[in-house]
């Protein structure tokens, strides 16, 4: 069986530099580009805590500092169910929505261009690559 130990080394430096390229060009006016996507995956309906660390693919546990920031910044509240105390409900304010209004999308622009660079088949071909990977490894 062939190792996909360099396969998976590639994914991950592939990762690293796109998150670098995207942090290096966001301005979110205090926010970090990781506080930023738990307050839009909050913002679209994603409300509870665990959901939202399982489609950011780290631990409950670590999303804690991060909601307690954004929490006492007045980005957003945070409640426990009424039907399963066990679960957090994150609901974004008026002030959390507002500045995800102002603040643009975050972008990679070295990882956009080389996507674009690779011509309309090949992102398909990756897009259902990555697509594929990311189903079986869920």
């Amino acid at each position: 069986m062939p190792t996909t130990e360099p396969l998976r080394h590639l994914i991950v430096v592939l990762a690293r530099k796109i998150k670098s390229d995207a942090e290096k060009n966001f301005d979110g006016r205090g926010l970090s580009l990781f506080q930023y996507g738990v307050l839009k995956r909050a913002a679209r309906g994603d409300s509870i805590q665990n959901d939202i660390a399982g489609a950011m693919g780290v631990k409950p546990p670590s999303l804690v500092p991060i909601i307690d920031w954004l929490d006492e910044h007045g980005y957003l509240v945070r409640k426990a169910d009424a039907t399963d105390r066990r679960k957090v409900i994150l609901t974004v304010t008026k002030h959390g929505r507002e500045i995800l209004k102002k603040l643009p999308p975050p972008s990679a622009p070295a990882f956009e261009k080389a996507v674009r660079d690779l011509g309309e088949a090949k992102r398909r071909q990756l897009g259902k690559l990555l697509g594929e990977l990311n189903e079986k490894i869920s």
